[in-house]
Protein backbone atom coordinates (compact mmCIF):
# COMPACT_ATOMS: atom_id res chain seq x y z
CA UNK A 1 0.00 0.00 0.00
CA UNK A 2 1.41 3.18 -1.50
CA UNK A 3 1.37 6.23 1.72
CA UNK A 4 -1.34 8.96 0.72
CA UNK A 5 -0.40 12.30 -0.15
CA UNK A 6 -0.38 13.90 3.44
CA UNK A 7 2.41 10.69 5.45
CA UNK A 8 4.95 11.80 5.99
CA UNK A 9 7.66 10.31 4.29
CA UNK A 10 11.07 9.31 6.05
CA UNK A 11 13.77 11.58 6.58
CA UNK A 12 16.64 10.21 4.02
CA UNK A 13 20.37 10.55 5.41
CA UNK A 14 22.86 12.11 2.97
CA UNK A 15 25.91 11.97 4.96
CA UNK A 16 27.65 8.08 5.81
CA UNK A 17 27.41 8.57 9.94
CA UNK A 18 23.98 8.87 9.57
CA UNK A 19 23.25 6.25 7.24
CA UNK A 20 25.36 3.80 9.31
CA UNK A 21 23.62 4.58 12.48
CA UNK A 22 20.01 4.30 10.20
CA UNK A 23 21.20 0.82 9.33
CA UNK A 24 22.11 -0.33 12.62
CA UNK A 25 18.75 0.70 13.87
CA UNK A 26 17.15 -0.96 11.49
CA UNK A 27 19.18 -4.49 12.23
CA UNK A 28 17.99 -4.03 15.90
CA UNK A 29 14.50 -3.66 15.14
CA UNK A 30 14.40 -6.50 13.47
CA UNK A 31 16.60 -8.47 15.62
CA UNK A 32 13.87 -7.43 18.35
CA UNK A 33 11.18 -8.77 16.27
CA UNK A 34 12.82 -11.98 15.84
CA UNK A 35 13.13 -12.38 19.60
CA UNK A 36 9.92 -10.81 20.69
CA UNK A 37 9.60 -10.61 24.92
CA UNK A 38 13.20 -12.17 24.93
CA UNK A 39 14.75 -8.97 23.32
CA UNK A 40 14.68 -6.66 26.67
CA UNK A 41 16.71 -9.39 28.42
CA UNK A 42 18.67 -11.03 26.28
CA UNK A 43 21.30 -7.63 24.96
CA UNK A 44 23.88 -10.29 23.78
CA UNK A 45 21.89 -11.14 20.46
CA UNK A 46 21.23 -8.25 19.65
CA UNK A 47 25.47 -7.01 19.62
CA UNK A 48 26.30 -9.96 17.45
CA UNK A 49 27.94 -9.57 14.90
CA UNK A 50 26.09 -9.27 11.20
CA UNK A 51 24.82 -11.92 9.20
CA UNK A 52 24.01 -11.92 5.62
CA UNK A 53 23.32 -14.96 2.77
CA UNK A 54 23.96 -14.41 -1.11
CA UNK A 55 21.74 -16.18 -3.37
CA UNK A 56 23.00 -16.25 -7.12
CA UNK A 57 21.47 -15.90 -10.07
CA UNK A 58 20.74 -19.13 -12.65
CA UNK A 59 17.28 -19.80 -13.09
CA UNK A 60 15.03 -21.78 -11.28
CA UNK A 61 17.44 -24.16 -10.49
CA UNK A 62 18.89 -21.69 -8.55
CA UNK A 63 15.70 -20.67 -7.37
CA UNK A 64 14.89 -24.28 -6.48
CA UNK A 65 18.65 -24.26 -4.66
CA UNK A 66 17.74 -21.17 -2.67
CA UNK A 67 14.77 -22.68 -1.05
CA UNK A 68 16.20 -25.51 -0.12
CA UNK A 69 18.70 -23.92 1.66
CA UNK A 70 16.82 -21.27 3.22
CA UNK A 71 14.55 -23.82 4.18
CA UNK A 72 17.03 -26.11 5.99
CA UNK A 73 18.37 -23.05 7.50
CA UNK A 74 15.07 -22.60 9.10
CA UNK A 75 14.64 -25.81 10.11
CA UNK A 76 17.89 -26.10 11.73
CA UNK A 77 17.25 -25.00 14.91
CA UNK A 78 18.13 -25.45 18.43
CA UNK A 79 16.17 -26.68 21.76
CA UNK A 80 13.30 -24.45 21.77
CA UNK A 81 13.53 -22.76 25.47
CA UNK A 82 10.71 -22.98 27.50
CA UNK A 83 10.65 -19.42 29.01
CA UNK A 84 9.94 -17.19 25.97
CA UNK A 85 12.47 -14.69 27.81
CA UNK A 86 15.06 -16.86 26.79
CA UNK A 87 15.01 -16.77 23.15
CA UNK A 88 17.90 -16.60 20.56
CA UNK A 89 17.87 -15.30 17.12
CA UNK A 90 18.17 -19.02 16.10
CA UNK A 91 15.37 -20.69 18.53
CA UNK A 92 13.50 -20.88 15.63
CA UNK A 93 16.17 -21.78 12.80
CA UNK A 94 19.03 -20.39 11.20
CA UNK A 95 17.17 -18.56 9.01
CA UNK A 96 16.35 -15.94 11.97
CA UNK A 97 20.10 -14.81 12.75
CA UNK A 98 20.52 -13.54 8.78
CA UNK A 99 20.02 -9.88 9.19
CA UNK A 100 20.91 -8.83 4.81
CA UNK A 101 19.33 -11.10 2.04
CA UNK A 102 20.89 -10.29 -1.32
CA UNK A 103 19.63 -11.85 -4.47
CA UNK A 104 20.04 -12.07 -7.87
CA UNK A 105 18.06 -13.66 -11.17
CA UNK A 106 16.88 -17.28 -10.25
CA UNK A 107 17.43 -16.76 -6.55
CA UNK A 108 15.57 -13.17 -6.53
CA UNK A 109 12.14 -15.80 -6.65
CA UNK A 110 13.24 -17.28 -3.38
CA UNK A 111 14.32 -14.37 -2.01
CA UNK A 112 11.10 -12.29 -3.32
CA UNK A 113 9.12 -14.96 -1.92
CA UNK A 114 10.70 -15.36 1.41
CA UNK A 115 10.23 -11.27 1.62
CA UNK A 116 6.73 -11.53 0.38
CA UNK A 117 6.18 -14.28 3.87
CA UNK A 118 7.90 -11.75 6.09
CA UNK A 119 5.76 -8.71 4.59
CA UNK A 120 2.40 -10.83 5.57
CA UNK A 121 2.85 -13.21 8.08
CA UNK A 122 5.94 -10.82 9.95
CA UNK A 123 9.06 -12.64 10.71
CA UNK A 124 8.03 -15.52 13.38
CA UNK A 125 5.35 -16.93 11.47
CA UNK A 126 7.78 -16.60 8.46
CA UNK A 127 10.30 -18.61 9.84
CA UNK A 128 8.21 -21.37 11.35
CA UNK A 129 6.59 -21.55 7.38
CA UNK A 130 10.16 -22.18 6.44
CA UNK A 131 10.67 -24.50 8.58
CA UNK A 132 7.56 -26.54 7.31
CA UNK A 133 8.73 -29.96 6.03
CA UNK A 134 5.67 -30.43 3.91
CA UNK A 135 4.84 -29.32 0.92
CA UNK A 136 0.99 -27.90 -0.72
CA UNK A 137 2.13 -29.40 -4.24
CA UNK A 138 2.97 -32.55 -3.13
CA UNK A 139 -0.47 -33.24 -0.80
CA UNK A 140 -2.08 -31.64 -3.65
CA UNK A 141 -0.62 -34.58 -6.08
CA UNK A 142 -0.91 -37.24 -3.59
CA UNK A 143 -4.75 -36.38 -2.98
CA UNK A 144 -5.82 -35.98 -6.62
CA UNK A 145 -3.52 -39.00 -7.23
CA UNK A 146 -1.32 -39.98 -10.18
CA UNK A 147 -3.38 -40.57 -12.85
CA UNK A 148 0.06 -41.31 -15.27
CA UNK A 149 3.60 -42.33 -14.65
CA UNK A 150 5.24 -38.77 -15.16
CA UNK A 151 3.02 -37.64 -12.03
CA UNK A 152 3.93 -40.32 -9.76
CA UNK A 153 7.91 -40.24 -11.14
CA UNK A 154 7.79 -36.43 -10.35
CA UNK A 155 5.93 -36.94 -7.04
CA UNK A 156 8.16 -39.71 -5.85
CA UNK A 157 11.30 -37.56 -6.63
CA UNK A 158 10.15 -34.71 -5.23
CA UNK A 159 9.55 -36.44 -1.55
CA UNK A 160 13.20 -36.89 -1.02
Amino acid sequence: MQPGPDAAEPELADDWAALCAAEEQAVAARRRRVLGEAASSNQSELNLPRVGLALSGGGVRSATFALGLMRGLAQSREAAAADPARRTLISDGLLGRLDYLSTVSGGGYTGGMYGRLVATYGVQRALALMARGGSPVLSGCAAMGATSARPARATSALRW
